[in-house]
């Protein structure tokens, strides 16, 4: 594994701290890294507090190579 800034990882998954978030090929039209919590779905920001801080967080590029190592969430109770 290898660390990197987020706006030089590679879209996909990647991991920041404890936080497993989703970088999409786009940009917005600030032209900043598109970035997600894959937990919420909200904007990942990382701790950051400008758009310069979050382009240059460290994370780590995850990838999965085998679908048998996802655990599926238990049904969620409405």
């Amino acid at each position: 594994m290898f660390a990197c800034r987020l706006d030089e990882c590679p879209p996909g998954l990647f991991l920041a701290g404890g936080c497993l978030g989703f970088k999409s090929d786009f940009r917005s039209e600030k032209g900043s890294t598109e970035a997600f919590v894959v937990a919420s779905g909200g904007f990942f920001w990382g701790g950051a507090k400008t758009s310069e801080e979050r382009e240059a967080l460290m994370v780590t590029p995850v990838e999965i190579a085998d679908a048998s190592a996802l655990r599926l969430a238990p049904k969620a109770i409405d």
